[in-house]
């Protein structure tokens, strides 16, 4: 990752969910990120598989944009609404982890979303790739530890995985089939 970052640069972590990161408190509902000195001071946000727990997205897209230098850039990454990974998360994990899952998945009204908070999107497609393992079993147990898979066995996890998802067997491995909607914007000179 160091090769596709400038030499010298600030960097600001944030996990707005609790559970994660007992340290920060954040009012999930407001969409306001805890940083009021920051307006107009970032050069990029990134967001990886988070925002889809919002289910009202535009609080939080107008917060992105005021800490955003004007023509700073934004990149979202994502479950689609349609894809399988939405499926996948919504029902198998939904219905085999202690808390369910209930998500509010990125789609082409997100593009109108985030146009209308000031940002300019350039682009926006699935990304497919998927999650290396060296077995099918530590593919499931990955898996069945990230998304706290508690009624149902290793075994069954996986035979869930390959058929919902799909795997494929390269030399020595094992690809997890995932994607993500990849959304690249850049904050309006204007906001």
């Amino acid at each position: 990752m160091q090769k596709y970052l400038p030499p010298r640069f600030d960097y600001q972590p944030f996990e707005p969910v609790k559970a994660f990161n007992n340290t920060t408190t954040y009012n999930h509902d407001s969409g306001l990120l805890p940083f009021p000195q920051l307006s107009c001071s970032v050069d990029a946000i990134l967001s990886v598989a988070g925002i889809h727990h919002f289910s009202n997205k535009k609080p939080l897209f107008i917060e992105m944009a005021r800490v955003t230098k004007p023509g700073g850039r934004l990149v979202l990454a994502d479950v689609h609404c349609k894809s399988l990974v939405a499926s996948f998360l919504d029902g198998y994990i939904d219905r085999n982890n202690s808390t369910g899952h209930h998500g509010y998945y990125l789609g082409e009204d997100t593009l109108e979303e985030l146009e209308s908070c000031g940002w300019n999107v350039a682009s926006a497609r699935r990304k497919h790739y998927h999650w290396n393992f060296t077995s099918l079993k530590q593919m499931a147990r990955f898996c069945e530890l990230l998304f706290d898979i508690n009624r149902a066995d290793t075994s069954q996890i996986r035979v869930q995985l390959e058929d919902e998802l799909g795997v494929d067997m390269a030399s020595g491995g094992v690809g997890l089939r995932w994607d993500l909607y990849v959304i690249s914007a850049s904050k309006n000179s204007q906001a």
